[in-house]
């Protein structure tokens, strides 16, 4: 359960670091992910980045902004992901525009 005074951020990445927040049969055979809405906050990187360690069967990240926020942010989001490990040696990262 989650308070509003809660800062939500600190609550989605406390329970995504728990063991049991992915179900390891299920990650184990993760292969594609497309990820609608991207804003880059904390808890959005963080999840990416959880996915990249725990993932060893990914092959492709989509993940589609909500807008652009701006080339100077958008490439150190990228820097940022291209440079964490990853379970997966094949995974892909692409970024796109939501267009809406």
């Amino acid at each position: 359960m989650v308070c509003a005074a809660c800062d939500t951020n600190e609550t989605v990445m406390k329970y995504m670091d728990k063991p049991a927040c992915l179900d390891r049969l299920l990650i184990n055979k993760l292969e594609d992910v497309v990820m609608h809405c991207f804003r880059g906050s904390k808890s959005e990187l963080f999840f990416i980045k959880l996915l990249f360690a725990r993932a060893p069967s990914l092959v492709r990240m989509n993940i589609k902004q909500e807008k652009t926020s701006g080339f100077r942010e958008e490439g150190n989001i990228s820097k940022e992901l291209m440079r964490f490990p990853r379970a997966s040696p094949k995974v892909e990262l692409f970024f796109s525009t939501n267009a809406y």
